[in-house]
């Protein structure tokens, strides 16, 4: 009895801190981290598609909110999108104040094949739930801006000896950033760039024609992505 029972702790003290490492990580950086690949500069090259979001208006709104209101909102937003996104084939990579940055890995050994317009479809639908919910309490409607971009990107531990992090670097990031700057600009909620839709072929999307991005030689032709009839 003594020595099962010392077997069970064991047993529940890894399955707390796996637990633990995938509600503040993510469900595949915590397994990453719990498998042992924590050195510095461990990743690996992919092909991705990066996905960008942040709530529009939030400078102007938390001021208006108390704390606990402001953390709320940020819960009920984060909601709309951390389901749909792990539910068809990504991860989430971190909350960036009121923005998300996630990946949904391409041809990865081991993963399925990603569905990023399924997951975008259902983040629609629950904002647009949410939304209902909030106008019978009389609260604003909330919008956000969201950009979808293809290509490779490293994958990995990022940082000091001290201190790492699990996340994706690369020009893809860098352009769905500026892409999702863009989105502000052109008042546009769902954007896409070339790329994305050159692999995906979203049935519902409307070419706005190229855009200069700052940081970005090239220049990058985005679409807008509506939504399904």
């Amino acid at each position: 009895m003594g020595l099962l029972t010392v077997i069970l702790e064991r047993l529940v003290a890894l399955e707390n801190t796996d637990t633990a490492l995938r509600t503040y990580l993510g469900r595949h950086a915590g397994t990453q981290v719990m498998r042992g690949e924590i050195r510095a500069g461990h990743g690996q090259l992919i092909e991705a598609v990066v996905l960008f979001a942040d709530l529009r208006d939030f400078t102007w709104l938390a001021p208006r909110l108390k704390p606990s209101a402001t953390v709320r909102l940020l819960n009920d937003y984060f909601d709309c999108l951390v389901a749909p996104i792990e539910q068809n084939g990504g991860h989430v990579l971190k909350f960036i104040g009121d923005a998300v940055l996630a990946f949904f890995p391409v041809d990865v050994a081991g993963s399925l094949e990603p569905q990023p317009l399924d997951a975008v479809a259902a983040i629609r639908q629950r904002l647009d739930a949410l939304n209902s919910t909030r106008a019978t309490t009389g609260e604003p409607p909330l919008r956000h801006g969201l950009c979808l971009h293809f290509g490779k990107v490293l994958y990995g531990n990022i940082g000091s000896s001290e201190r790492l992090d699990f996340t994706i670097i690369g020009d893809a990031v860098n352009i769905a950033a500026r892409c999702l700057q863009e989105a502000r600009v052109l008042s546009t909620d769902y954007l896409a760039t070339d790329a994305f839709v050159a692999r995906f072929r979203p049935q519902h999307s409307t070419p706005i024609g190229e855009r200069r991005l700052r940081g970005v030689t090239e220049p990058i032709t985005l679409h807008a992505l509506a939504a399904p009839a």
